[in-house]
């Protein structure tokens, strides 16, 4: 739900059909990283997840949805695409390189960008794509780091004597999945 609230946050610049394809593009993005992170949170865990939910094991499946879930708000960042915020910052990045061409002596004719009957800086929809792109790369890479860290953080300084992993599988400490 949060993938799909995010896909469908913000403006698009063009023709009416941009929108919605963007939408549909970002709700692929973002549940293809839900189940990537799925899949590493399985990879990751010390223990069998699937074994242990299917052993009735509450605080297993608590720890992997809230997990989940917080990936998801961290989605919901990163699905949340505003077209016209972008084509305003595309914009102030190509007026910085033109600034830049310039006092570096290139001939300023060659390094001004296109202009439309408005006034308006033409803005490509690949520049607009690219840097929604790397917009959601990076959200999407620092929540799995961030996600990943803070449970290595989690048992350095609050479970000395034991780990996550144990108090989990072992202990079945529904409490400690709250804290993951």
């Amino acid at each position: 739900a949060m993938v799909v609230a995010g896909a469908n946050y913000g403006e698009s610049t063009g023709p009416w059909w941009q929108g919605p394809i963007s939408a549909i593009e970002f709700i692929v993005l973002g549940q293809g990283v839900l189940a990537l992170f799925g899949v590493v949170y399985r990879v990751i865990t010390k223990y069998d997840l699937h074994a242990e939910i299917e052993k009735d094991n509450v605080a297993a499946g608590v720890a992997f949805g809230l997990s989940i879930v917080a990936i998801g708000i961290v989605l919901l960042r990163a699905t949340g695409q505003d077209f016209t915020a972008i084509a305003a910052s595309v914009a102030a990045e190509q007026a910085i390189l033109v600034e830049q061409a310039i006092e570096a002596g290139g001939d300023a004719a060659l390094a001004e960008p296109a202009i439309d009957e408005s006034g308006e800086l033409v803005i490509s929809q690949a520049d607009k794509w690219r840097y929604a792109l790397v917009d959601f790369g990076y959200y999407a890479l620092g929540g799995f780091v961030v996600l990943f860290l803070l449970r290595k953080v989690t048992d350095a300084l609050l479970l000395r004597v034991s780990t996550i992993y144990e108090e989990i599988a072992r202990d079945r400490n529904l409490n400690a999945a709250f804290i993951e």
